[in-house]
């Protein structure tokens, strides 16, 4: 009875964290991952908090702000890492009720500072950049500090209230789908209050969405006043906005997923919701000192005098030159890194993180699964290791380049860079010796295997594929060191073989055969080891039966194309770097790139996808089953789709805002279809990420019928913003006296509204109506809500629904389409009766709005076929044609627009190439 009634208490005051995946096998994973991470993001923040402390010309507002924004950054981190931590390595994750509530008190009170410090900051810049006069007035000491203690004592107070209210709800569960105490604790509650919910929202939009708001116009008017000044004045612009920029759009993606998960409570899978939650906690605090270090240069300037105690900075210092070239690198093999600097980073940084994600989920699938505990697949997680150090050794540092001024390394780093590159190199050709030998004895003495490759032998070949490389390498670096710098440009992206160029040699012979004994131990014999290897499978499995050559084929295969593939790209290091062939700069450094992009891409690929074993296992871990088995693959293209809309329409919608010779009817119409192909995937495309990666794919009635009508609406909206459009092209091109006159800003004005309420107003009777059929199906045979909810409905009758139907379908469609072909026709005759010039105006401009109506119609087509007319198709046809709806035409108006409008087309050129990326990209 006792114990019963202890376990009670128990329950009532502590709280279980439910929300770990395979804590019992990955706990130590997990505790190393994440200890490294924090450390990482103290010893960062730290870093560049401590600059700015003790450099007096940061005392600077704008660096004040950016400190307060670490240190809140420090934090945040401290209240979620320790706890995570213990957690890790505990028995299981509890928490006490009071120590949850001030979690979630302390979580959401530096998250809202977050925000009010990033619009204090945007207020600092817009007047630093707009007002620059009076800024040293403006923002005084006493103006900093209000805004400091705004962004941290208001962030507090809404927090506080709501861990009061929290505090006196009683709760009906103990179990939080969670790894710390955020939004989720309110599931915890018997009854959700009123109170909580609309004191919540009223939090929300004070700290998140009024900021966001007063940030997000302070820039586009910093970008407006900035665009009008001097090439100078828009440099400065961007060097100092785009860092601040890129944290809080950073931080606001980040914290969606607390409102779209926590509060909405999707319906996500256990993993997925994991890994959400830890980007919260794992992702931001490291993001800061990594943007600002690198793109403030004050900062990174005072990092690099720091890190390297001495930097090329003036033509002052041309008399220590010599000294200067003696200790410091310069890395030139990079092609036009002022312009392309930013693609260049986002193009490796998205490659590094795929080597990493790819290689790891092998090498962790390999070491959880004990079925694959066999030699063959340790030297596979090896191979991927050794893959992973090869790319940590070239791919921090080539970021770094990128985002940096200059591109300089120490001698002695350069020395240790290349050596860690050639022992890898080296040990990755011994790993698949090692490999060609198991394979060489599994197939060919099979009964001999398990007596030959036991543990102690898989060690030992393991040991020397690592140590004979390195062992052999050790020498050059003493060597080096006897030989003085002749040159400090090294004609590449990273130290290799080339850095032997540099030295004052009189011979080159000595280091020359040297640099072929280690070739020929670590290559050359290898490679000559396995091709007898293979060949000797090869010939056994040919006088075997045709289930020994298939065992053959099947897992030789994956090594041999790892082989062929290391061993071309390896090759370009001998034909360029060692026989010194004069390759052009831009074919130098693509080369340089391949060397060290494809190879640790292509193994976890190969292995993943030919090893029959690794492939079975991935897919049970990817997909619980068939249904779901591509579900991460739709969701990467969806969401890379709906990326590419957003960013595209957004591209074009900015620059008609900001152009003033764009602010004309035609343009007008053409921002608000693109406007209205951004509302539109925005309807669609966030519920159908959700579903994707939700167990269950459901939703309300009444949500589906909202969603079916603003589908509708702008579907209805498109056509007769198109209409307008015809009308705007008919007055412009047949009656040009009277243009000014006639497409007025009324019009224009009344056109759109129209466009808008048309068919909203038609479109919500059918709600109304809707509201009060009783259901008979609960299944839509869809992936979205359209006009197939009708069918769910116990309706004897569909006739009235009908009618009803082909009454707006007239209105918003036929009508609209009739009047821009009628239009069409007229500046057709019109044109033809004029001159070549009115004819090929007429094309310019008539011709893209022509594609989009085309485009639509064939789109929406789909809809009437399908859907209203129940036509039998088969599920995967029926899916493909209703993502194509939401899919081709929000990518093509922009795609059309941005090519075939002569005006537009001239601005993005300018905003794309050197006189616009210059002035508004490039630091």
């Amino acid at each position: 009875m006792r114990a019963d009634l202890y376990v009670d208490q128990i329950n009532i005051s502590y709280i279980t964290l439910s929300g770990y995946v395979d804590l019992n096998k990955y706990r130590y994973f997990y505790f190393f991952i994440v200890l490294t991470v924090f450390i990482l993001t103290v010893c960062s923040n730290a870093t560049i908090l401590y600059l700015i402390w003790i450099h007096k010309n940061l005392h600077e507002p704008m660096y004040i702000f950016i400190a307060a924004l670490l240190f809140n950054g420090l934090l945040y981190s401290t209240n979620i890492y320790p706890k995570l931590l213990i957690d890790f390595l505990s028995e299981k994750p509890i928490i006490s009720y009071s120590a949850c509530l001030f979690q979630f008190f302390m979580f959401y009170s530096f998250g809202g500072s977050e925000f009010l410090l990033l619009a204090a900051m945007a207020f600092d810049r817009y007047v630093a950049i707009c007002k620059p006069l009076r800024y040293r007035n403006i923002m005084k000491r006493s103006t900093v500090s209000t805004f400091l203690i705004t962004a941290w004592f208001v962030a507090v107070f809404y927090p506080v209230v709501l861990a009061m209210l929290s505090y006196q709800a009683k709760l009906c569960t103990f179990n939080l789908e969670g790894i710390f105490c955020n939004n989720t604790i309110y599931a915890l509650q018997c009854v959700r209050s009123t109170t909580l919910t609309v004191f919540g929202i009223v939090a929300f939009s004070n700290v998140v969405v009024l900021p966001m708001l007063f940030t997000s116009f302070t820039y586009a008017n910093i970008f407006r006043i900035s665009s009008r000044s001097s090439k100078q004045s828009r440099k400065t612009t961007v060097e100092t906005c785009v860092p601040h920029l890129l944290v809080l759009t950073s931080y606001f993606c980040l914290m969606t997923y607390d409102v779209v998960i926590a509060r909405v409570q999707s319906d996500f899978p256990k993993i997925a919701r994991f890994i959400m939650t830890m980007q919260i906690s794992l992702y931001h605090p490291l993001f800061n000192p990594f943007i600002y270090g690198f793109k403030m240069r004050e900062i990174n300037k005072r990092l690099k005098k720091l890190f390297f105690r001495a930097a090329k900075e003036t033509t002052a210092m041309d008399a220590a030159a010599g000294e200067l070239n003696a200790t410091y690198i310069t890395l030139g093999g990079h092609v036009e890194l002022h312009r392309y600097r930013f693609l260049y980073f986002a193009v490796m940084f998205v490659v590094y993180l795929l080597i990493i994600c790819s290689n790891s989920a092998i090498l962790g699938l390999i070491w959880v699964q004990k079925s694959l505990h066999e030699p063959m697949y340790v030297f596979i997680a090896a191979l991927l290791f050794n893959s992973l150090l090869f790319s940590a050794t070239i791919y921090p540092k080539l970021l770094a380049d990128f985002l940096s001024d200059e591109q300089t390394t120490s001698l002695s780093l350069c020395n240790l860079q290349s050596f860690t590159y050639y022992s890898l190199c080296g040990a990755e050709f011994l790993l698949l010796s090692a490999m060609a030998y198991d394979r060489y004895v599994s197939i060919c003495r099979p009964l001999q295997y398990q007596a030959t490759m036991r543990t102690p032998t898989v060690a030992a070949l393991l040991a020397l594929a690592w140590l004979l490389p390195a062992c052999q390498l050790v020498p050059s670096l003493f060597i080096s060191r006897g030989y003085k710098l002749c040159h400090s440009t090294l004609n590449g992206i990273f130290c290799n073989n080339a850095i032997s160029r540099l030295f004052c040699m009189d011979s080159r012979a000595p280091y020359i055969t040297y640099g072929a004994f280690i070739a020929l131990n670590t290559i050359v014999l290898p490679m000559l080891f396995i091709l007898f290897t293979y060949t000797k499978i090869l010939i056994i499995s040919l006088r075997g039966s045709g289930h020994m050559r298939r065992k053959a084929a099947k897992t030789c295969s994956p090594h041999l194309l790892v082989l062929i593939s290391f061993s071309c790209l390896c090759s370009y290091d001998v034909v360029v770097a060692r026989l010194e062939v004069d390759l052009d700069r831009t074919a130098r450094f693509v080369m340089t790139l391949q060397v060290v992009l494809y190879h640790p891409l292509f193994n976890p690929v190969i292995y993943g996808l030919k090893m029959e074993k690794i492939h079975r296992l991935l897919r049970m871990v990817l997909c619980h089953d068939k249904r779901k088995k591509y579900r991460f693959l739709y969701f990467v293209m969806t969401s890379s789709v709906y990326v590419l809309i957003l960013c595209s329409n957004s591209t074009i919608l900015c620059l008609i805002w900001i152009r003033k010779s764009l602010h004309q009817p035609m343009y007008a119409f053409i921002a608000a279809l693109l406007l209205n192909s951004l509302l539109l995937s925005t309807n669609v495309y966030p519920k159908l990420l959700v579903d994707l990666l939700s167990d269950v794919q459901m939703t309300s009635y009444l949500a589906c019928r909202i969603q079916a009508l603003i589908y509708y609406s702008l579907c209805g909206s498109e056509f007769l913003l198109l209409a307008a459009m015809a009308y705007d092209r008919y007055v412009s091109i047949c009656k040009p006296l009277r243009y000014r006159t006639v497409m007025g800003k009324r019009t224009v004005t009344a056109l759109l509204v129209l466009a808008w309420l048309l068919p909203s107003c038609q479109l919500v009777p059918s709600l109304i109506l809707g509201d009060g059929l009783k259901l008979c199906r609960y299944t839509l045979n869809g992936i979205f809500c359209n006009n197939a909810v009708t069918k769910l409905s116990c309706v004897t009758s569909a006739g009235p629904y009908i009618i009803y139907g082909v009454i707006i379908l007239v209105n918003t469609i036929f009508v609209p389409l009739a009047f821009i072909l009628f239009t069409y026709c007229k500046i057709l005759v019109i044109s033809s009766r004029r001159g070549s010039d009115a004819r090929k105006r007429a094309v310019q401009t008539c011709a893209p709005h022509l594609l989009v109506l085309i485009s639509f119609s064939c789109l929406c087509s789909y809809d009437v076929i399908v859907a209203r007319l129940e036509i039998d198709l088969p599920k995967a046809a029926r899916s493909i044609m209703t993502l194509q709806v939401v899919l081709y035409q929000p990518l093509f108006n922009p795609i059309i627009y941005g090519l075939k409008m002569k005006e537009i087309h001239k601005h993005l050129k300018r905003l794309l190439s050197r006189s616009r990326v210059c002035a508004f990209v490039l630091p």
